[in-house]
């Protein structure tokens, strides 16, 4: 397995020319100008098993699903993960802690054809989004499968 970077460094070194995490720009919009993309992190943990932490920034704070495998890049894998609480999202620049990956993202959940905004769409347990990270990039779908002991399971692919 690959080592992870300190998360401070995965979420703002914004150096294109050294990495391949994409300027916070709108890739669509092409104005200089554009409204800075919200950020996703995947934390790798090892409190006694390997897991991952998937988190979204929406709204201020960070919506979280723990993935015990890790998110897949192969679009015929189906990953569990199950949604933790909401963080803070100072949490995104704590230092000390790892980033499997990190980068920005664009909500591309529709319904009947227009956009959905990202918190809705959690709510009503369907979401598509394109992430662009090191490790993570293109569109990903998560879908909300039901729940037990007070957590919400959902799957998460790559589409």
């Amino acid at each position: 397995m690959t080592r992870a970077r300190p998360l401070s460094a995965a979420a703002t070194d914004q150096d294109v020319g050294r990495s391949v995490v994409p300027s916070p720009r709108s890739p669509l919009s092409g104005a200089k100008h554009a409204p800075p993309l919200p950020r996703f992190v995947v934390e790798q943990h090892d409190e006694g098993r390997v897991h991952f932490d998937f988190s979204l920034e929406v709204d201020g704070v960070l919506v979280s699903w723990a993935v015990p495998l890790g998110p897949s890049t192969d679009p015929t894998e189906k990953r569990l993960a199950t949604q933790a609480d909401d963080r803070p999202l100072d949490d995104v620049d704590l230092e000390g802690r790892l980033a499997w990956d990190a980068g920005h993202y664009e909500n591309r959940t529709e319904r009947d054809g227009e956009p959905v905004e990202l918190r809705d769409a959690i709510e009503e347990g369907y979401v598509v989004i394109a992430l662009h990270g090191e490790r993570l990039r293109g569109d990903f779908m998560l879908v909300h499968r039901g729940s037990h002991g007070g957590q919400r399971d959902w799957l998460m692919s790559k589409v």
